[in-house]
């Protein structure tokens, strides 16, 4: 985290950088519930429901924490073809590729 969440530190910020620091904070907390979530959905869903609950569109993609948890679940591989007919990456090829909850 940045030198902002350190709570000796607050006292020494302005209300801009407080809500600044706020804001990056929350931010941070709702990207890692998202891919926690579905990390844990990964694990529990049938391949045909997780694609259909979470295609390559779906917005919940776009968090970077989602991002990285997931590029772990399939072992930081890159999809073939990299990204969709629509230019999303092609979340849906790993999915297809890996068994649900192992690496």
């Amino acid at each position: 985290m940045s030198a902002e969440f350190r709570i000796s530190s607050f006292g020494n910020l302005s209300i801009e950088e407080l809500q600044e620091a706020k804001e990056e904070f929350l931010y941070l907390c709702n990207g890692e519930i998202a891919a926690k979530t579905l990390q844990d959905q990964w694990c529990t869903l049938s391949t045909d429901e997780f694609l259909k609950k979470y295609p390559n569109y779906s917005p919940v993609w776009n968090c970077d924490a989602t991002y990285d948890k997931m590029s772990g679940e399939f072992n930081y591989e890159q999809p073939e073809p990299l990204y969709d007919n629509y230019n999303n990456y092609n979340w849906r090829a790993l999915i297809n590729k890996y068994p649900q909850g192992k690496n």
